[in-house]
């Protein structure tokens, strides 16, 4: 009699998560409450910094000075988190271009445009008045497309910063002032895929070339997170603005560590004399620079989560109870085909092991293999699409009061054993606050 229920419930959940929007939700889901808090633990790994990624911190920093324009990507699923606060001491004070990429995986299609309004509601509210040194470094409005005006000027920020509430010069969030004129930031959501966002990034970057004097013409500079889509930004590039080129100039892969050194310069968009671009735009891409060690055991679980670090740095079943974690508390139906709702992890990589024959000898569920196939679904954008990172006030000041924190951590060039050490003196540290706490006075 189970058999056949269970059949049912896998039939009506499947019909709810192939609509294109919302759907009636089962009472199954109705009566389902999710977890409101997610317990991590400090003692997680939290250290990920190989030896050619400090190679390549270095060697940005020597010839930062080549470049007239930065192109900064960030996986548009963590825009917060992927601020890195090492990148951003190298590049503060350079014209920069954020390029938040993988927008298609960031939102369910039918909710796509309402996300990426928010967020670049956001950008424009918020980061405008946020200092370099938290690794904000937005200098203004943004336009339609979701960029920055190029001729924006210092009055009109200084009118935008009068317009935002609580996130001034001497604002209680802990912000200071705001960027100088000399670095202006464009930001724009990109899908490789989509030729129409590919064209929306060549458009600005034609713009910047325009305004620069000297006989190479523009180069710029392709830095970010690893596994944070820089050379398909690349590749992109040179598909749409060299059409008659060899497209594919820079290797891609699923997991970070495809580029280790720094490539030769590429051209990616050909001469346009109407658009006053009279030489060849080129870029550089980069290897993925990591942060030494992330202060946030959270955030750590979301680098995992989208790739940004090697996996099984933290193990995968960790990572799949944070992903149950997160799209219990959007929408249970996603994983309706595999699994009834659930706040167990165990029981949830049981039915998934069992759906998909992720099976030990014995037919035992192997709760490893489970939770990497799981993940792997969410990071291809089959499984459920969202976005991380909240950007409401009070997790804005959490995340800027972490950013800090991070960027003391990592205010020297660590090494993967100093960095494990210096781990293990925080955990160390905080347990014994922990006991005295209990002690209570003496």
């Amino acid at each position: 009699m189970a058999a056949p229920m269970k059949t049912a419930f896998l039939k009506t959940a499947l019909e709810a998560t192939t609509n294109t929007g919302p759907s009636i939700v089962p009472a199954v889901y109705k009566d389902f409450v999710p977890r409101s808090v997610f317990e991590v633990s400090a003692n997680i790994k939290r250290a990920y910094y190989p030896g050619h990624q400090s190679s390549a911190l270095t060697l940005i920093r020597q010839t930062l000075h080549n470049f007239g324009l930065v192109i900064e990507c960030r996986d548009s699923r963590i825009p917060l988190t992927a601020v890195n606060p090492n990148l951003e001491q190298v590049i503060a004070g350079r014209d920069r271009l954020v390029v938040y990429t993988k927008s298609d995986l960031s939102a369910a299609e039918y909710e796509k445009d309402k996300m990426h309004m928010q967020q670049k509601k956001f950008l424009s509210n918020v980061l405008s008045s946020a200092p370099a040194r938290i690794g904000l470094g937005f200098g203004g409005r943004l336009g339609e497309a979701g960029q920055l005006p190029i001729g924006h000027s210092l009055a009109l920020r200084r009118e935008a910063k009068q317009e935002e509430d609580g996130w001034g010069e001497e604002s209680q969030s802990g912000f200071s002032q705001m960027p100088s004129e000399a670095e202006r930031t464009n930001a724009v959501y990109v899908d490789v895929q989509d030729r129409h966002s590919i064209k929306r990034l060549i458009q600005i970057i034609k713009a910047r070339a325009a305004e620069v004097e000297g006989v190479m013409g523009l180069r710029a500079l392709v830095v970010g997170m690893p596994n944070s889509g820089k050379s398909s930004v690349v590749n992109a590039l040179r598909r749409i603005g060299m059409p008659n080129h060899v497209a594919r100039v820079s290797r891609v892969g699923p997991h970070p560590g495809v580029t280790r050194r720094m490539c030769m310069p590429v051209s990616v968009i050909r001469i346009n004399k109407a658009a006053r671009v009279y030489e060849p735009i080129q870029v550089v891409d980069t290897p993925g620079v990591f942060i030494p060690f992330v202060s946030d055991p959270e955030s750590m679980l979301k680098f995992c989560l989208v790739g940004a670090v090697k996996d099984h740095i933290v193990p995968s079943e960790i990572i799949a109870d944070y992903l149950l974690f997160r799209i219990n508390q959007s929408d249970p139906s996603a994983y309706g085909r595999y699994s009834p709702p659930t706040n167990d992890v165990n029981e949830w990589l049981d039915s998934i092991a069992r759906r998909t024959g992720k099976l030990k000898e014995g037919g035992e569920p192997c709760h490893q293999k489970a939770a990497d196939w799981i993940i792997q679904k969410f990071r291809r954008g089959k499984l459920h699409r969202f976005c991380l990172d909240s950007f409401s006030p009070e997790d804005l000041r959490a995340w800027a009061v972490a950013q800090q924190r991070t960027k003391e951590l990592n205010h020297a060039q660590l090494s993967l054993s100093q960095a494990r050490r210096l781990e293990k003196a925080t955990r160390l540290e905080k347990n014994k606050n922990k006991r005295k706490r209990i002690a209570g006075p003496e």
